[in-house]
């Protein structure tokens, strides 16, 4: 019995990584809409200073964090998220790429974001005021999250929402 127990954990595992896989891949896609994403945090601060705006940062592992790409996907690159950025936000991406390296002062610059937002693990969003105080930070992609359901959320804890 004992023998067995990781040969059906091994089974079970991958069974559940394919059902996952056929799944998505099931998932009819929009073409990307790629919202305009900063990376310098300086410039991003002092842009959303001066236009009044929240700033929202994305902690992101752009090619190899499953829930980061499920993010992108469903969330970030879409046409409903994209005109509400471009009105309403700043957007600041911090990615930790494996396969393709960042400038060091560019990877030095994610690093310090992290420390300073007490980043966990990715994915995270965090969002400022335009004065630079935390109002919201997420870890991680609950499945059914949408566009709108971020948006929603922005709105509240921005005071957007009309309440």
């Amino acid at each position: 019995m004992k023998k067995l127990f990781p040969v059906v954990a091994i089974l079970a595992v991958a069974a559940a990584a394919w059902v996952g896989w056929h799944f998505a891949a099931a998932i009819p896609d929009a073409p990307p809409v790629k919202a305009h994403w900063l990376t310098d945090f300086a410039a991003a601060s002092a842009q959303a200073k001066a236009e009044n705006k929240p700033l929202l940062i994305n902690f992101t592992g752009s090619d190899w964090c499953a829930s980061c790409l499920l993010i992108d996907r469903y969330i970030l690159n879409t046409q409903a998220f994209k005109d509400y950025a471009d009105q309403h936000l700043v957007l600041v991406v911090a990615d930790f790429p494996v396969k393709n390296f960042l400038p060091a002062a560019l990877a030095d610059q994610n690093q310090a974001r992290t420390e300073k937002f007490q980043i966990l693990h990715l994915p995270a969003m965090t969002l400022l005021n335009s004065q630079g105080q935390k109002l919201f930070q997420s870890y991680g992609y609950v499945r059914g999250t949408t566009a709108e359901t971020l948006i929603d959320r922005i709105k509240f804890v921005t005071g957007q929402d009309g309440a």
